[in-house]
């Protein structure tokens, strides 16, 4: 170490100890992507980042930030950078986690990296030398700060103790994040001088990470959240060849006129799709994209209309919805953040539907089971409630038996393709519930028809029920009011022959929705005729509904499927 005066010494020590960038530019050692070994100065997302975290910190606030990103553009680099400051300057328990094993070694191996760089002036002055230096984790002697690395595949984090930081990479690629992020949420509390950092690349637009990032852009939880186009990293350009000239797709023609994006852009682009991903312009951009809406784009085909999901969702903005629950007696008490969400009301003598997908009610660190249900309109095909909750099957037929009373003893269809559905079934027919949906099975011993219970999705009936939905949201024949509902939607894919939501994502309520279409489609021309009263002057009043009910137990209003019990 080069000699300097006490006071140059002490005065470089409190600057690198109060002054982030100033010690990432003196003090934290990185290796660049062309292998050279120099310490870090902020690009633009850097600088962007630390800014929104240096503004909370000022205010004297937690540290929250949330950001939405293109690849490679460095947001490792400078937690990684983060966590060491503030291990070296106070103590602290810091972790930094990600979605799989591979990529928390490489965020943590930079933490190593910088650490075993520090400058001599630093480490001697402040006798920094690490207690503990393992493959999973340090301990720095001066001050006991600790920094720990997990990965979604491992265990859950924040089961030890307090935490006082912790970065979160590529959130949006965790199996069920909500639950494995809640134990290590809860170790950190709601304290100036704790930071939460969580970032990725767009994954779905379903799940945690986009409603976290939607609810920050709303200014809901004391989340910032940050999004960066690529088309703003410095890094993504390249020289055009003479002679060529790049094309400029029309989802970028404006930004291109105005000036924001240049023909080195564009050829790197091109470039990249062409070299890269095969010409694939949709891979792309989801993971280098230039809005927040390509970032959420699910990579294999969509399954339902791009265009027209959105085109939904922007219209149940205005939406109004009553959230509560249904009590014994047939009494709605509203309950805001309750499980149901109503958006009409039950109407006297009107006849309703309604589509369940059970679950074992389990939330674990890898994936988590929500039952859902699907309330529609025989006459209309709206989706007038919806009720997603975490509940075990019989807890579910519970509530599904109140919300069928509810809406004049709608007709319930239970998915039925596993022991959870059949249990739902049955303790709804052992309850006395009579309205349940029954298809017709040929006994191939018996060589007769007989009635079971409930809706079987199989390899050969799950694509037609889709089919039939996907075709009657199209057509305008049923109306998707729930967001979350349509968010599943974006993110449900067709990979292959298979059939689902992409990783990430959750399809409950597409499918207790297909159900509840199927339902409607089946019995809800004889249950129209079925409701109208007896007789033409009959006025609507709760008798018709009972009157109703006896008369369609009494016949059989399904010429295929025959009768309801």
């Amino acid at each position: 170490m080069a000699q300097v005066s006490p006071q140059l010494l002490q005065g470089m020590v409190k600057k690198a100890l109060n002054d982030f960038p100033f010690f990432c530019r003196r003090c934290f050692y990185i290796r660049r992507k062309d292998g050279v070994v120099t310490t870090l100065t902020f690009n633009y997302e850097q600088r962007k980042i630390w800014e929104a975290m240096k503004e909370q910190m000022d205010a004297n606030q937690p540290v929250r930030i949330v950001v939405l990103k293109p690849r490679q553009i460095g947001i490792s680099t400078l937690m990684a950078a983060f966590l060491l400051w503030e291990m070296v300057r106070r103590p602290v328990f810091t972790v930094t986690m990600a979605h799989k094993d591979e990529a928390v070694i490489r965020i943590f191996g930079m933490v190593k990296f910088a650490y075993e760089r520090l400058p001599e002036w630093l480490t001697i002055t402040l006798n920094i030398s690490d207690v503990r230096n393992s493959w999973s984790g340090i301990e720095l002697s001066h001050n006991h700060s600790q920094i720990e690395r997990f990965s979604a595949e491992g265990k859950e984090p924040g089961r030890s103790g307090t935490i006082q930081i912790a970065h979160v990479s590529e959130v949006a690629f965790y199996p069920a994040a909500e639950q494995f992020l809640a134990s290590l949420f809860s170790a950190i509390p709601e304290l100036p001088g704790t930071a939460i950092i969580q970032e990725s690349t767009g994954n779905t637009p379903v799940g945690y990470f986009p409603e976290r990032y939607n609810r920050a852009k709303q200014g809901l939880d004391g989340y910032k959240a940050l999004f960066f186009p690529w088309y703003e990293h410095e890094e993504y350009r390249m020289k055009v060849p003479p002679g060529e000239k790049p094309v400029c797709p029309e989802s970028l023609r404006k930004l291109y006129e105005a000036g924001v994006i240049d023909d080195e852009q564009l050829w790197w682009r091109q470039h990249t799709i062409g070299s890269k991903y095969a010409g694939k312009e949709y891979i792309f951009c989801k993971e280098f994209p230039a809005t927040e809406e390509e970032a959420f784009h699910a990579e294999s085909a969509n399954y339902f209309p791009v265009f027209e999901v959105e085109k939904r969702l922007r219209e149940v903005d205005k939406i109004p919805y009553d959230e509560g629950d249904i009590l014994p007696g047939g009494v709605f008490s509203e309950r805001p953040g309750a499980e149901l969400r109503v958006y009409k009301h039950p109407v006297p003598g009107r006849c309703y539907v309604i589509g369940a997908d059970a679950s074992s009610g389990v939330a674990a660190k890898a994936w988590v089971n929500y039952s859902s249900a699907d309330v529609l309109d025989v006459e209309t095909g709206e989706q007038v409630a919806k009720m997603l909750v975490l509940d075990e099957p019989e807890g579910f037929a519970r509530r599904l038996q109140l919300l069928g009373e509810w809406y004049n003893t709608a007709l319930i269809a239970p998915e039925t393709n596993d022991g959870h559905g059949l249990t739902v079934a049955r303790w709804l027919r052992d309850a006395g519930y009579k309205m349940l949906y029954q298809r017709r099975v040929y006994d191939r011993v018996d060589r007769t028809w007989t009635n079971k219970l409930g809706w079987l999705s199989s390899p050969r009936t799950k694509p037609y029920m889709l089919d039939v939905f996907r075709s009657c949201f199209i057509s305008g024949r049923v109306t998707v009011n729930d967001e979350r509902t349509l968010r599943e939607m974006l993110a449900f894919v067709k990979d292959g022959n298979k059939l689902g939501a992409v990783v990430g994502a959750t399809d409950d309520s597409v499918l207790s929705f297909g159900v509840a279409v199927m339902a409607w489609k089946d019995y809800g021309p004889h249950l129209s005729a079925a409701a109208k009263p007896l007789e033409p002057e009959e006025p609507v009043n709760p008798t018709v509904n009972i009157r109703m009910r006896s008369r369609i137990q009494t016949q059989e209003l399904h010429p295929d499927l025959g009768a309801y019990f």
